[in-house]
């Protein structure tokens, strides 16, 4: 279907509506403090413990920080652990990186 020009200003109005539409959610919720997050996905849980899903780690990623990560070729670098080394088949021991705080601004130790 051709759009011809009666077609453009109703498409012009609508799209700078949804445009306005579509800022003030996000408005009012950074005025109230809150962070929303879209995904297409469907997530079980924001716990990292409970489900090792794709659909959750991917979300998860943004929120909490690892130990260790895996780089493009699944090298692993340092993340909260500046260093790591194993003291057997099942113990690991891990040097935590400095300075880390929580939200709350708590200390980050191997308690954690």
């Amino acid at each position: 279907m051709k759009l011809g020009s009666p077609f453009r200003p109703r498409l012009l109005s609508a799209l700078l509506i949804s445009i306005f539409l579509g800022s003030a959610p996000a408005t009012l919720a950074q005025e109230r403090g809150e962070l929303r997050i879209a995904t297409s996905y469907k997530l079980m849980t924001l716990d990292p413990q409970y489900a090792n899903l794709n659909e959750n780690t991917s979300l998860l990623s943004h929120i909490y920080e690892r130990l260790v990560y895996q780089d493009e070729n699944l090298e692993l670098k340092p993340g909260l652990a500046t260093s790591w080394r194993p003291l057997s088949d099942t113990q690991w021991a891990f040097k935590l990186r400095d300075k880390v705080r929580f939200h709350d601004g708590s200390a980050f130790d191997a308690d954690d």
